[in-house]
């Protein structure tokens, strides 16, 4: 599954912009007063302003190369501060899914992730830098009801869970893009005290040579082909 573009609602539109193309030193795209676009490796990230009061907070992640996890770690730390664990960490063990993981909170209480999972291929480099972000590679996608949405998937685009399923956490697709189903109202990781609450979300997407234009609204999750 590649993510292709992904578009969210978020507040501190002005800040958000001076973090993600000053801070983390991706690509501006597109900009204007209520909105801007990112290009992160093939996807394009776009953040637009939200209204009636909203405080939308998302969780998303970056692939990135697995044997620049450690110089990406040192490269990220220069630049804002880590999220740790309940031991201190700032790096996260994803035995489970074959990964590393490291967390930052952006401007808009957003949870973002550099995650590199050993069964992408390696960079050449051995340096990191912004141009080594592959995609967007997971996006978190809070539901009253994970099994019915998984489900829902399945039937709509094909796709299958991501190394298990529980009654609230199951991911969906593969190492190139993931959907993060989450129960609404669980926290979300790692212990950042920020609940998973569902908010306007689009994301364009690739599954079985087929594309998938995905929303998730009021009434739920609705997802159709392109």
């Amino acid at each position: 599954m590649k993510i292709h573009s992904l578009t969210l609602l978020s507040t501190n539109i002005d800040s958000m912009r001076e973090f993600y193309t000053n801070v983390i030193s991706l690509k501006l795209v597109e900009s204007d007063s209520q909105s801007f676009t990112l290009q992160a490796g093939f996807t394009r990230l776009a953040f637009s302003t939200a209204n009636n009061g909203t405080l939308p907070k998302h969780h998303f992640a970056f692939n990135i190369p697995p044997n620049l996890f450690q110089e990406a770690k040192t490269w990220l730390a220069e630049r804002t501060a880590l999220i740790r664990g309940k031991e201190g960490q700032v790096e996260f063990d994803f035995s489970n899914w074959n990964a590393l993981g490291m967390y930052f909170i952006d401007p808009a209480g957003n949870i973002g992730e550099l995650i590199a999972r050993d069964m992408l291929p390696p960079a050449q480099a051995t340096k990191f830098s912004a141009d080594h972000i592959l995609s967007v590679s997971e996006i978190g996608v809070p539901v009253p009801d994970v099994p019915g949405t998984v489900v829902l998937l399945h039937r709509a685009a094909g796709l299958q869970p991501y190394r298990g399923e529980t009654e609230t956490f199951t991911a969906v697709g593969d190492e190139n893009g993931l959907l993060i189903v989450v129960q609404q109202g669980r926290e979300w990781y790692p212990r950042t005290g920020i609940s998973a609450e569902p908010s306007p979300l689009e994301i364009r997407f690739e599954s079985n040579q087929k594309r998938f234009h995905l929303q998730l609204i009021d009434s739920g999750v609705s997802i159709q082909a392109e």
